[in-house]
């Protein structure tokens, strides 16, 4: 089992040596619809493809270059989500790695549009891919305890009917806790998209985000004031499940995001990181506040110390870019 212990001082310093991650306290240092595609296209989105299995993850990233994480050739496969996010997704686990989108000017700016009414959950049609269903989230075992989890959030791709109901595949959707999901972390999508356009858009800023999953779990120690994480295996959403129908179980969500203005400068950058466990909401409020891209890149790395969530975008890791979600 890796194995970290971490704690938040007043500057936020993160210091990865082996398997050891230390965080210290307190502070951080500030650092309508009737045509989707023309209205994509007035909101200044490119669209790049249709769903399929090939798709190009660079042409989604900052810089154009893609996270790295370990891949694995007939397991993790690329999947375009329609025009607007692409995703890194594990077939073995029937959930995503991490999913690629941004935000422009335009489209943080543009009104935003209705969640989609009834259930437009829908299937990936990418051949012999394993993924959710309406059936096993009916079906599970203790009923209301995991929501139907967007990675890409709907609230964000808010900007066109299409790109909303593009969210709701079941590729781009993870067993969350309920609590969580309407908890913390939508508290955090909210945020995100406050900054991505009252901040963001100005001087035609541009927010590239990542949303992930991943096998780190976190627990209190020394009353509140330091937190442990570790890596530990994923558990099946169904356990008597066929094996072709079973899902994992995200053991902890995160998101990174990095703004670049109109001459492709870093003006600022987040990270937040939440523990997707029943009653965990005090741990979640207390660390989610403190955290930025590096702070999540180095819980990863308990993964896979070659983890990198933005290999050419630097200034993303600068402290002095660090947007505090919180305050906002």
């Amino acid at each position: 089992m890796n194995f970290l212990r971490f704690a938040f001082p007043l500057a936020l310093l993160v210091v990865v040596q082996l398997t050891t991650l230390t965080w210290a306290a307190t502070n951080v240092t500030k650092t309508s619809g009737k045509d989707y595609d023309e209205q994509g296209k007035h909101l200044g989105e490119q669209p790049l493809r249709s769903m399929e299995i090939e798709c190009d993850l660079d042409s989604f990233s900052l810089g154009n270059s893609k996270p790295t994480f370990p891949e694995q050739p007939g397991v993790t496969l690329p999947l375009c989500q329609g025009e607007y996010y692409a995703t890194l997704y594990d077939n073995n686990l029937g959930i995503a790695r991490y999913s690629l989108y941004k935000i422009t000017a335009a489209q943080a700016t543009a009104a935003k549009v209705g969640r989609p009414r009834g259930d437009p959950w829908k299937s990936n049609q990418t051949p012999d891919i394993r993924q959710g269903s309406k059936a096993l989230y009916q079906n599970q075992p203790i009923q209301g305890t995991y929501d139907k989890g967007h990675l890409v959030p709907v609230n964000i791709l808010s900007y066109s009917h299409k790109s909303a109901r593009d969210t709701f595949i079941y590729t781009n959707c993870v067993p969350q806790i309920a609590g969580f999901n309407r908890g913390q972390w939508n508290k955090y999508e909210r945020k995100i998209k406050i900054y991505a356009r009252k901040t963001c858009s100005q001087n035609g800023g541009t927010l590239y985000l990542i949303t992930g999953t991943s096998k780190v779990k976190f627990v209190w120690t020394l009353y509140g004031q330091e937190m442990t994480g570790w890596k530990e295996p994923l558990q099946w959403f169904h356990k008597n499940a066929y094996v072709n129908d079973r899902i994992a179980i995200p053991n902890s969500m995160w998101t990174v995001g990095c703004c670049l203005n109109f001459n492709n400068e870093v003006v600022g950058a987040f990270g937040v990181m939440g523990d997707n466990s029943i009653n965990k909401k005090r741990l979640n409020k207390f660390m989610m506040s403190r955290q930025t891209v590096a702070y999540v890149e180095s819980a990863l790395k308990l993964e896979d110390s070659t983890i990198k969530l933005f290999p050419s975008g630097g200034d993303c890791y600068d402290p002095e870019k660090n947007v505090k979600l919180n305050d906002i």
